[in-house]
């Protein structure tokens, strides 16, 4: 099965790594090292199928893989030296897709995503599926395993899925030869003893699905469970497994495979329908949601679940002209687009954060950038920044400037894996547990995020009385997220470009050319097709019934019950006043009333919508039991001052020093 895996290592000589080892074992050869003289001889696996060598456009090259890596050994003259990185991808099937569409597949997305745009050399290597050499078919194992037994189906095949190896160079590769400096921006970065970085799985499960429909194929990517697993370096899983051998060396292998009570929660869940739709955080086809079912149950039943799924109402089509196949929508993924945008809309509306920092920002910055830090600052509570290059470098100034001001700078840990600023560092899952009030949070990236972490994000900035500064990346790896477009027509959107950059520039590989709609309410629903795009507003909603509607005035109080109930959050900023956030957020929607009067589409009368938005008053309809929305929202003040393993500013640990 396709399923959205890679891993990826540092290779340090510090921990006896050595690049031509590496080499020779994902290309199964046999290799000399200039260095040592060592030799690597791993010709007697018989599971290569084929390798590629990728350069970056205009840079010296190598007459082979094996040269490149001793190129690399021998620049590298430090005896702690890091060597690259080796990224590990899973790849689908061979039943499902040609081995050659599969390496092409690696190849494309190793040459887009790093080769071009950071500089680096690649080397690609294409393994079997374990076993294979050794006569160990798929057909084999599934048969093994028992048509009935879902787990063991799901073992069996990830057992037999093709895998690419990828070694990634230390250094860019210029038309003169290798760089002076080792390249650092794809470095995980430690703080406070956790290590950051990018989440190289998602990346590549988004650029899998990408590519299948660009070729029109129906093979999507299979969803992550609902529980995830709790990550853990390769080395410790490795040494726990090795363990448990020894503890039981009759044991069954595949309890050193998966964290049994995680799948069976995973299996509970996948019996109620809305916990397999919750796994699919964007727009996703017939094929994804069987393949969950699939993953967790028995194949009769996987199939009526899948066909409940779409019969009772719990997905909505989607209009997605352009793109092939048929797409749907949970309601849960409207709900969460909606609140995001209702959250983005009070705070582009809110001056809670503004600084005055003329004074601040005369020396010691660029022109462009000191006109950029003083728009910020004197901005509403929202400002997206759109950058070209060197990113990182804007945020270290706005994070620094914040603490001047009195703002605690806040960086948000996110699948982007981008160097962070000195600041408070964030895992998305720790917003909804720990109150961030009265900061400035930089969001770097935000079109790695999905709706629900993009809708949390907005909900701690708002409850918290905080400021956010978006940064949107020009050399992104991660393709556009509508659900960000149309936050930024209702938000001050900046541009910076750095005038005076030492590192060489990235190189922009970015294309607009929609592949997989990623956000459902930038489209049409199916059923509703004349749904009117006026920009920067949704085309649809889906009411608490489950009702697909298209009026303004629906889409306004569902927007609105959504942005003002945080139900992510576990804790209440006093100081927070909720009732002025939500006057903004309806002020800007009664504006859009009247912007709608002057569209013929609509032949509802001025005031049949504001007493329609009137409602909003009242969220739900209160017969006989009424509600009491307010009590509900109070909790205790858990506004607490952030202790000091919060507050230190540390240093990324790493073998060599940073570019």
């Amino acid at each position: 099965m396709a399923i959205p895996f890679a891993r990826a290592e540092l290779i340090q000589r510090s921990r006896g790594h050595s690049t031509l080892e590496r080499v020779a074992y994902v290309m199964r050869t046999r290799a000399i090292s200039d260095r040592t003289g060592q030799i690597f001889d791993f010709t007697h696996h018989g599971d290569f199928l084929g390798s590629t060598m990728l350069l970056p456009s205009g840079a010296a090259p190598f007459d082979s893989a094996i040269d490149l890596c001793n190129g690399i050994d021998m620049a590298s003259t430090r005896k702690d030296a890091a060597l690259g990185i080796e990224l590990v991808l899973a790849l689908p099937m061979p039943q499902e897709q040609s081995i050659e569409i599969s390496r092409s597949m690696a190849e494309s997305f190793i040459r887009d995503t790093i080769v071009e745009k950071h500089g680096l050399t690649a080397v690609v290597a294409v393994h079997a599926p374990h076993g294979s050499e050794r006569g160990l078919g798929v057909e084999s194992s599934l048969i093994s395993a028992g048509d009935e037994d879902a787990f063991g189906t799901v073992i069996a095949m990830s057992n037999a899925n093709l895998h690419a190896h990828v070694l990634l160079s230390p250094r860019q590769r210029t038309p003169h030869g290798w760089a002076k400096r080792r390249y650092t921006v794809l470095d995980p970065v430690n703080r406070n003893g956790k290590t950051f970085g990018r989440n190289w799985g998602r990346l590549w499960g988004t650029f899998q699905n990408a590519f299948f429909a660009a070729i029109g194929s129906e093979l999507r990517v299979n969803p992550n469970p609902p529980v995830s697993l709790t990550t853990a370096p390769l080395r410790v899983v490795r040494g726990w497994r090795a363990k448990q051998r020894k503890i039981n060396s009759g044991g069954d292998g595949r309890a050193l495979l998966v964290n049994q009570n995680r799948e069976d929660d995973n299996i509970n869940a996948a019996l109620k329908i809305d916990g397999a739709l919750q796994s699919l955080k964007a727009p996703f086809t017939r094929s994804e949601l069987q393949q969950f079912f699939l993953r967790y149950l028995p194949r009769p039943l996987a199939l009526e679940s899948s066909a409940a799924a779409f019969g009772l109402g719990g997905c909505i089509e989607i209009s997605t002209p352009g793109v092939a196949g048929e797409w749907y929508a949970s309601v849960s993924l409207v709900h969460h687009e909606l609140a995001a945008l209702g959250r983005a809309i009070m705070l582009a509306e809110r001056f809670l954060g503004q600084r005055d920092v003329e004074d601040l920002v005369i020396e010691g910055y660029t022109q462009t950038t000191s006109t950029i830090l003083a728009d910020i600052f004197s901005g509403p509570d929202l400002v997206v920044v759109e950058t070209e290059n060197a990113a990182e470098t804007l945020a270290a100034d706005i994070a620094g400037l914040a603490k001047i001001v009195g703002l605690r700078p806040v960086s948000i840990a996110n699948a982007a894996g981008h160097p962070t600023p000195p600041s408070i560092v964030i895992e998305l899952a720790g917003l909804a547990r720990k109150m961030v009030s009265d900061a400035l949070i930089v969001l770097d990236d935000p079109d790695a995020l999905v709706a629900a972490e993009l809708s949390l994000v907005l909900a701690a900035t708002v409850a918290g009385n905080n400021k956010i500064v978006m940064l949107r990346r020009a050399d992104s790896d991660w393709p556009p997220l509508e659900l960000v477009d149309l936050i930024a027509e209702h938000a001050p959107v900046l541009h910076w470009k750095p005038l005076d950059y030492s590192r060489p520039a990235i190189q922009i590989v970015k294309k607009r050319t929609i592949a997989c709609p990623l956000t459902a309410i930038a489209f049409a629903p199916r059923t509703k097709p004349e749904a009117v795009n006026l920009g920067g507003w949704p085309r649809f909603g889906v009411d608490f019934d489950g009702r697909v509607v298209t009026s303004k005035s629906s889409i306004a109080v569902i927007m609105r019950m959504m942005a003002t109930f945080p139900e992510e959050l576990e804790w209440v900023f006093a100081n927070n006043n909720k009732a002025a956030d939500e006057t903004l957020l309806q002020g800007r929607l009664e504006g859009w009333f009247a912007e709608e009067m002057r569209y013929p589409t609509f032949s509802e009368g001025l005031d049949a919508e504001h007493a329609a938005f009137d409602s909003v008053d009242v969220p739900f309809d209160q017969d006989d039991e009424s509600v009491d929305f307010e009590s509900s929202w109070e909790m205790d003040d858990l506004d607490e001052e952030w202790s000091e393993e919060h507050s230190v500013y540390d240093e990324p640990d790493l073998d060599e020093p940073e570019v």
